[in-house]
């Protein structure tokens, strides 16, 4: 205790000492903290479930495909969940959008239908009212929901008296039984879970995939024990009905793996956090130097101590009880940096973005993170206070006394400050040289060309819903009475649809030669998909190299064409011209369907990591969907443009739910969020 007085003493006698060592070693630990709190979030607790280590997810893969991630059939789901030992319990989930109308303006939710055993399977906990059981997933007791605390704060402003209530969804009128919290909700960004009944014929139908399995395993059970299992199973049901077998197996792969998988979190995380660590020990070295130079002022100080009986063990001591109280002090200011280095992070990112991040909800200062701070600075300490226990004299007090008097330092000492500013200069390259990179890095991917021209396009999402618009040539008509509205507004020069948008999403389809699969070993390749309105390529200027784009002849009763990429048609035809050649979308499939090639465009990059398969564009009026983005190009800044554009799409339907339209640059730039972080 006297050691740590005489320590609060000696800071306050030199503020200025304390409050550049303070300050220096805030900074250092209070990145360090938040880049913890962002790993411990983001990596380690994605999910505030129990027992997360024994939750999996589970998938099927063709045999040629291993690491694929296919969704698996009703029919296996029911199977494996009847005849399966190695868990707990099943579940099957399968993603539901849904337009939410009435009591307020229209608004598209993204949603999950679920089996009655989900929440328990999980683990999840209502945290108003509760959640729906078995007993929901039947006909005609399925007209419950269970909503988001997200968006049960965002839409009702977490009144509680919404449960109990209705709120339609899809034409469909559904009673809110509870709120789930936003640290279990799963998956990331769902706004609503509602009961999913089987169709009676779905037990025998393998065909139709379209659900993702989770399962807990039994304790004891390991990840590989489980997926030979499910590949027995899967194998005897084949001997069993050939006609249903698929060149499929099961794959299992943990929940929390799967959360990050085709994720680049852990990649930027990492970058940071060496950053981070090259910046506490550059603090450290900084701290430590400042440490020795005012040693030196303290020599007869420690002479007169030691002539007095102070052992050397004891001088020691006292220094690094001052090291470990300055760090002390620079981990607590530390917290105030970290708390705001999160608060900075979280408002520099897409907010829209944001909830379907899995454990953003979960990046806080927890006890974790003080526990982590406290670590952090009194390893600093002990470092820090490495340097300055070399000054204490250990003999030949004379001459210390004798040299103090002249004002002069020792050899030692001057050798140890100039060691360590080394050691900081080279930490600093260090981390000047790296942050360069990443930005240099970061700038070219900004502005590197994308095979498009992003500057003064806006693109509005619009999904319509299948029991107001059930057939095509509805889709088709509103979709034309959009274009034709939003191009004649003023200071629009074109207006198009696209199905998939560059660096926003992606339609991989397989494609080939012929109709068939000539070799069972070998899958067709795979293409970027999209069906887009004549006026696309002049919209997004993509440059025409052969033939010619789409015009309005281009309908549902001409002969199916398509336009296709330099790398489709290297890829398909190579050293050939590609022009009026027929090929086939998803050969070898019961819906395989020729296509005629009319023209080559230039290479969209699609996404900024650059492994681009190429691209198939077939017209929209021959391939409509209900979900499109109409794009627009304007002669002027885009943003001025939002506000008339939504107003024009929601005349022609007002209970069409619309987001905000957005900039194609700042798709571009939302692309790479965890980059720009990086770099910044």
């Amino acid at each position: 205790m006297s050691d740590l007085k005489h320590a609060v003493r000696q800071l306050l006698r030199q503020p200025g000492f304390a409050f550049a060592a303070i300050l220096t070693l805030a900074l250092g630990l209070g990145a360090n903290t938040a880049m913890f709190s962002f790993a411990d979030g983001l990596l380690v607790h994605p999910l505030a479930l129990p027992e997360l280590s024994r939750l999996v997810t589970i998938w099927q893969a063709p045999k040629d495909q291993p690491q694929a991630r296919e969704a698996v059939s009703a029919a296996d789901y029911l199977a494996w969940k009847d005849e399966s030992q190695s868990f707990a319990s099943l579940t099957a989930l399968q993603g539901w959008s849904a337009d939410l109308t009435g009591g307020g303006s229209p608004e598209r939710l993204t949603g999950a239908r679920i089996s009655g055993d989900f929440f328990d399977t999980l683990g999840i906990r209502a945290l108003a009212g509760r959640v729906f059981g078995t007993a929901a997933a039947v006909a005609g007791a399925d007209e419950v929901v269970v909503l988001s605390e997200g968006f049960w704060r965002r839409r009702f402003a977490a009144e509680p008296t919404v449960i109990g209530q209705s709120i339609r969804l899809n034409a469909r009128t559904f009673t809110v039984v509870g709120v789930v919290p936003t640290a279990q909700a799963y998956p990331a960004g769902t706004d609503f879970w509602v009961p999913l009944v089987l169709e009676p014929g779905a037990r025998n139908d393998r065909q139709r995939r379209d659900l993702e399995l989770l399962g807990r395993l039994r304790p004891g059970v390991t990840l590989a024990a489980a997926e030979t299992e499910l590949r027995t199973l899967a194998s005897r049901q084949a001997d069993l009905e050939p006609h249903q077998a698929v060149s499929r197996h099961p794959r299992l792969v943990l929940l929390r793996e799967h959360l990050l998988a085709n994720s680049e979190v852990p990649a930027y995380l990492l970058i940071v956090f060496l950053a981070a660590t090259f910046l506490l020990a550059l603090a450290c070295a900084n701290v430590a130097n400042l440490e020795v130079a005012q040693m030196h002022g303290r020599l007869r100080e420690f002479v007169i101590r030691s002539a007095l009986g102070g052992g050397l063990r004891r001088l020691v001591r006292q220094v690094m009880t001052e090291s470990l109280l300055l760090c002390g002090l620079g981990g607590a200011t530390g917290l105030v940096v970290a708390y705001w280095t999160i608060q900075l992070i979280r408002a520099s990112l897409p907010p829209d973005l944001l909830p379907f991040v899995p454990g953003w909800s979960a990046v806080d200062l927890n006890l974790r993170a003080f526990a982590f701070a406290a670590g952090a600075a009194g390893l600093a300490g002990l470092l820090a206070g490495i340097a300055p226990t070399l000054m204490i004299p250990r003999r030949n007090l004379d001459a210390v006394l004798r040299q103090g008097a002249r004002g002069s330092s020792s050899g030692g000492g001057q050798r140890l400050r100039q060691a360590l500013a080394i050691v900081e200069l080279a930490l600093a390259l260090v981390l000047i040289v790296a942050c360069g990179l990443v930005v240099k890095t970061f700038a070219g991917l900004v502005f590197a060309r994308h095979g498009f021209e992003s500057d003064h396009v806006l693109n509005l999402r619009v999904s319509l819903p299948e029991s107001r618009y059930p057939e095509n040539y509805q889709v088709t008509q509103f979709f034309d009475d959009a274009l034709r509205e939003l191009g004649s507004l003023p200071g629009v020069e074109a207006a198009s649809l696209t199905s998939t948008l560059p660096f926003y999403s992606r339609d991989e389809t397989t494609f080939g030669r012929t109709p068939t699969v000539t070799d069972s070993r070998t899958r067709p390749p795979q293409f970027n998909f999209q069906a887009v309105a004549p006026d696309h390529f002049r919209t997004f200027r993509i440059g025409l190299l052969r033939g010619r784009a789409f015009s309005s002849a281009d309908d549902a009763q001409t002969a199916s064409v398509a336009v296709v990429s330099e790398q489709v048609a290297r890829q398909l035809w190579p050293g050939e011209s590609p022009l009026g050649r027929v090929f086939w979308q998803n050969p070898g499939a019961p819906g395989a369907h020729a296509l005629t090639v009319v023209g080559v465009v230039t290479e969209v990059r699609h996404d900024w990591r650059g492994d681009e398969p190429g691209t198939v564009y077939v017209p929209f009026a021959q391939a409509p969907q209900r979900t499109m983005f109409v794009s627009l190009r304007t002669a002027d800044d885009p943003v001025r443009h939002a506000a008339a554009v939504r107003s024009r799409v929601q005349e022609l339907d007002a209970a069409q739910p619309l987001p905000q339209p957005k900039p194609m640059k700042q798709v571009v730039v939302e692309s790479m969020a965890g980059m720009c972080i990086t770099a910044g």
